[in-house]
């Protein structure tokens, strides 16, 4: 099989023209996106300002809801293009090629309307083309789908191939990743299997700094008390992110005064829902937040944690809340996924996945020994400035637009 994808590839490059490579300071840099609405986002966000800095960047993308993602809504205009499932979706996909005038194309995640689009503007248009991969999106859809009745089986089977975003077109289009001129990714666990850079999505360590921002002023606008301890979670619920083990080791804790701060979803959502039944009065479920409000988020939280459980979308995935929280100097909770140890090393506590007794011995460890977290928090902030900041993007992005071939 990989004989045959090499020679696809081979015979590719041969039929179509080379695109121009010539890389200079101030490009035009369109950033495809397969759905505004979603929180692909918050993968996208930084990687678009650490760009924006030397290059225009326009973000052009297909909306299958009315609404940009909901943190994100504010930080760029958008180039909407209505998202259609199949057959409509193929009148639509000219109007996006179209609409793509650029220097340089960099898609994110090999979905249909992102890089399969930017496949296309690249022969067509002759533009260089550079890909993003966060996720292994077709692994995480067998997943769900190997787990499912046999009537939902055939009921997410023939939904699939009506809705361009489907993680089978993603899998068909994984042969012809090594078209892009080059790609980036989230984590070791992805460059295992599809090469390119790992670039993570960091911090902006200017904007995310503790010196900015006063804990007790910030508690008195939310309304939370000076004695409570506040734990937070930040990012959209799923499983797999291991709330459910969150929540039993923060009921586990024999303090009043130890809350969850739930930062993401919507009320409504049926795993959001059956979260905070769980955790009653533990829990603070604020919804999505505006971006620009983390920080003052963070400044509040006593800790944080990322209790992902043990799977393989976990172990492709990096968490980008988890430099943000690095560069707020908090003190860090992570289950051993991924590249979460290497990350933390030297500044966070990593604890075994879907063992809640063993976040909650953390967690009342750090509550129980303030001058240990605040050490903790510092040196993660240390490590953020020096190896996750935007800095530390802008360079490796550099040196990647230097060395497209």
């Amino acid at each position: 099989m990989r004989t045959a994808f090499i020679q696809h590839y081979n015979a590719a490059n041969a039929y179509f023209p080379k695109p121009n490579l010539l890389i200079s300071e101030n490009m035009k840099i369109v950033i495809l996106m397969h759905d505004l609405s979603s929180n692909s986002l918050v993968r996208v966000y930084p990687i678009a300002k650490v760009i924006a800095r030397k290059h225009t960047v326009e973000i052009i993308g297909t909306c299958f809801n009315d609404q940009i993602f909901p943190a994100y809504q504010n930080e760029f205009e958008y180039v909407k293009i209505k998202g259609t499932r199949f057959p409509l979706y193929l009148k639509r996909a000219p109007e996006f090629i179209t609409a793509i005038e650029a220097d340089l194309i960099y898609a994110f995640k090999p979905m249909l309307t992102s890089f399969g689009v930017g496949l296309i503007a690249k022969y067509y248009k002759n533009i260089p083309l550079l890909l993003d991969i966060e996720d292994w999106d077709f692994q995480a859809w067998l997943t769900n789908f190997e787990e499912s009745s046999s009537l939902f089986k055939y009921y997410s089977m023939i939904t699939s191939l009506t809705w361009p975003n489907s993680a089978i077109y993603a899998r068909l289009l994984e042969p012809l990743i090594p078209l892009a001129n080059q790609r980036t990714v989230v984590s070791s666990f992805l460059q295992q299997r599809f090469g390119g850079i790992v670039l993570v999505h960091g911090a902006d360590t200017e904007f995310f700094n503790p010196k900015n921002y006063n804990p007790k002023v910030l508690r008195e606008k939310y309304g939370i008390s000076t004695n409570e301890r506040i734990i937070l979670f930040a990012g959209t619920p799923r499983p797999h992110k291991g709330l459910d083990d969150l929540v039993t080791a923060i009921k586990s804790i024999d303090s009043r005064n130890v809350s969850l701060m739930l930062i993401g979803g919507h009320r409504g959502d049926p795993y959001i829902e059956q979260i905070c039944e769980v955790g009653q009065q533990k829990i603070k479920h604020l919804g999505y937040q505006p971006h620009a409000l983390m920080p003052e988020f963070l400044s509040i939280a006593d800790m944080v944690v990322l209790p992902q459980r043990s799977s393989i979308i976990a172990q492709a995935q990096i968490p980008g809340k988890l430099f943000e929280a690095m560069a707020m100097a908090k003190p860090i909770v992570a289950t051993n996924l991924s590249d979460l140890p290497q990350i933390l090393d030297g500044c966070g506590i990593i604890v075994p996945p879907e063992k809640p007794l063993r976040i909650s011995e953390a967690l009342e460890y750090l509550l129980a020994n303030e001058d240990y977290a605040l050490e903790l928090g510092r040196l993660a902030r240390q490590r953020c400035q020096t190896l996750y900041s935007w800095n530390m993007m802008e360079h490796i992005l550099d040196e990647m637009l230097k060395n497209i071939h």
